[in-house]
């Protein structure tokens, strides 16, 4: 391959890779943006409109949430060759997530005495935030829309792990991983409704393993490993699986509308997964899907 070929592959795959991205930050702006009038209009002719684009037709905050958490599977752990640094890796990201996170926690802790009637935050919950774990502090987020971000870090961990024992481009482990943390939630909430246990139930290891899903798609269509496609089709019928029984749908789980893995009803977000990954797939395979817009959106929203 030439330079010049090389050149144009290498900006195919970011322009498919910005325009994912772009429909993903577009999505989670639609949830974040006709969520707020869903629920503060007072607009009664157009609750109709704001209730079926946010709860009745897709979860489009979930859509986005789990294209970004395919897209970042699919080009972290790229970061991490054989040759790379585990330091340069990690301060790579802490400047990639902390500043602009920090900017925006300060923005909150300033504007929330004037917009909410608690009084605002406390020093504590400020500094536990400014971490961007503040669970290990006790406190929750001063932003609900900031808990992707732990996800992240743990991914981020993973790979950093899985790079030292030389795992992170091995598909058959990458795909136990992504297959064993897939299938933890639903079966502790079958465990507990059929056995009586009262296992804890909680969604974080199935978010993580669609990063790891992105990971082993990556290996699958583009390296064109054949055994990290095999993991692939193993995991994508075991999710249906996973996230129906985890949505509610065969037992109620009052965990999932307690903690927002189910926001409005388990159709939307059942489809919300199903389209996001199906879109994902489809775009990755072909590597074509091309849009200024969109590649505007997704650029902006990665810097």
């Amino acid at each position: 391959m030439n330079s010049n070929q090389a050149n144009a592959t290498h900006t195919n795959r970011l322009d498919y890779l910005d325009s994912l991205r772009g429909i993903a930050a577009i999505s989670v702006c639609i949830q974040h943006i006709f969520g707020y009038l869903h629920h503060e209009a007072s607009v009664e002719v157009l609750m109709p409109f704001f209730s079926f684009l946010t709860s009745g037709m897709l979860d489009w905050g979930r859509f986005g949430v789990v294209l970004f958490f395919l897209i970042s599977g699919f080009i972290i752990p790229k970061s991490l060759r054989p040759n790379s640094s585990i330091e340069t890796f990690l301060i790579s990201r802490f400047f990639r997530l902390y500043p602009a996170f920090w900017l925006a926690i300060v923005l909150i802790y300033i504007s929330d005495p004037y917009l909410s009637r608690d009084g605002g935050f406390t020093v504590n919950q400020l500094i536990a935030n400014l971490t961007m774990v503040p669970k290990l502090f006790h406190q929750n987020y001063m932003s609900g829309v900031f808990w992707t971000l732990f996800i992240e870090i743990l991914f981020y961990a993973c790979c950093v792990l899985f790079f030292k024992l030389k795992l992170l481009e091995n598909s058959v482990a990458v795909g136990v991983a992504a297959i064993g943390l897939c299938v933890i939630t639903p079966i502790s909430i079958l465990a507990n409704q059929l056995l009586q246990l009262s296992i804890p139930v909680q969604f974080i290891s199935l978010h993580l393993s669609f990063l790891f899903l992105g990971n082993l798609l990556r290996l699958a269509l583009v390296d064109k490993d054949k055994t990290a496609l095999g993991f692939s089709v193993c995991f994508v019928i075991l999710s249906i699986f996973s996230i129906t029984v985890s949505s509610g749908v065969i037992y109620p789980v009052v965990e999932a509308s307690k903690t927002g893995f189910v926001m409005f009803n388990y159709p939307t977000n059942i489809f919300a997964y199903a389209l996001a990954l199906s879109l994902f797939v489809l775009i990755i395979h072909f590597k074509n899907f091309k849009n200024k817009l969109l590649i505007g959106a997704g650029e902006i929203s990665y810097s």
